[in-house]
């Protein structure tokens, strides 16, 4: 039993659940457009080689939406990301991290549930995908998580899925999550894993990534 709510979004088994986000630039900066962030854009990346030679804790938020791992892991780093440096001054978005600052995680989750704003924008965006748009009541077996480092060195994997934030190591001021130290901190298992399950015949295993950057 399912209520389609103005959005498109549904209201499954007593939880509003949204449509899966696609792990595509072009769908992430649609959504940091429509939130207004004018000054970040989202790339693919495409190698992880070395380039040649020539404070605080973050804002963490449980993901109590379904589907929206995807929104989740866009709001850890652009809340994050310089402290929320990039977001449009008297957003919505900006408004809503000056609220989230001060609030437990528990009451963070019930905000970003009740924000109509995001729901409108997430739902646009997810739309936007290259591959086929699933309904929100279809099953989704792909998973987002967000990596940030702050401004002193720490390196964290935000996931509204799990108890909390997690700090995985610190990082030098030479270096960032797309560095040597970097991927073995942030998603180095994940990419080993998935050149195993895909030498081992198993059909492979989706790994893609997104990078967040200054334009």
């Amino acid at each position: 039993m399912s209520t389609t709510l103005p959005t498109g979004a549904k209201i499954i088994n007593g939880v509003k659940t949204f449509i899966p986000l696609e792990n595509n630039p072009t769908v992430h900066t649609h959504l940091a457009t429509a939130l207004s962030i004018q000054t970040l854009a989202f790339h693919d990346i495409f190698t992880l080689d070395p380039p040649p030679t020539d404070e605080t804790d973050p804002i963490w938020i449980p993901q109590t939406i379904g589907h929206a791992c995807g929104l989740m892991a866009f709001l850890h780093c652009v809340l994050n990301l310089d402290a929320g440096a990039h977001l449009a001054r008297g957003s919505d978005l900006a408004k809503l991290r000056d609220e989230l600052v001060s609030l437990a995680p528990e009451d963070r989750a019930r905000v970003v549930y009740e924000a109509l704003f995001l729901e409108e924008a997430h739902m646009d965006a997810a739309r936007g995908g290259s591959s086929g748009v699933p309904g929100p009541e279809e099953h989704n077996g792909f998973h987002f998580l967000g990596f940030v480092k702050g401004k002193d060195g720490r390196v964290w994997e935000l996931n509204g899925g799990m108890p909390g934030p997690l700090e995985s190591g610190v990082l030098g001021d030479g270096e960032d999550l797309v560095s040597e130290a970097g991927l073995r901190l942030t998603v180095g298992d994940f990419l080993e894993a998935a050149r195993e399950v895909e030498g081992g015949g198993y059909g492979g295993l989706g790994v893609s990534l997104v990078g967040l950057v200054g334009v």
